[in-house]
């Protein structure tokens, strides 16, 4: 929980403070860095993407919380625990729908990064975006869910308020 806590802290963090020009882009092809240089940059300006990156901030944040408590075993930790999971649910799936909206905003970029990379032209970008997004956020509710069932075992509960203090 810490480390997927300190990861969303990062990315949040790292995409509010991003220069487009400074973005490290190996693997690509030498026009794609052009390509996704503009989508980078107008996606930095987009209050849409902003206020995702916001609240991946905020539920990150609940859960490097939670899992200290977790640590400390203090009574309250459970309760954290699962606001936490459940904020990062809800942030999971406006993320996803957020960032298609924005694809879908910015459909032309998208196109163009693709085509850079060597899809042909008037392909199915749009639907390859949506797919990418789709399983990146199908596999955080996977982990998310996983969390949750952790959290709620018997096991956990005990170990949680045998010595809280």
């Amino acid at each position: 929980m810490s480390f997927a806590g300190v990861s969303g802290v990062m990315n949040a963090y790292s995409f509010m403070t991003a220069v487009p020009s400074d973005v490290d882009m190996p693997n690509l092809e030498p026009g794609a860095v052009e390509a996704v240089e503009a989508l980078v940059e107008v996606a930095t300006d987009s209050s849409l993407m902003i206020g995702l990156h916001v609240a991946n901030l905020l539920a990150s944040g609940l859960l490097i919380i939670g899992s200290v408590l977790l640590t400390a075993r203090r009574r309250s930790a459970l309760w954290w625990t699962r606001q936490a999971l459940f904020a990062n649910v809800a942030y999971t799936l406006a993320n996803a729908g957020g960032t298609l909206w924005f694809a879908y905003e910015h459909q032309s970029l998208v196109d163009e990064v693709f085509v850079q990379q060597g899809q042909p032209a008037g392909g199915p970008t749009m639907l390859a975006f949506s797919i990418g997004t789709s399983c990146g956020a199908i596999l955080m509710l996977g982990l998310y869910a996983f969390m949750m069932r952790a959290a709620a075992r018997d096991d956990v509960r005990g170990f949680v308020t045998r010595e809280a203090s």
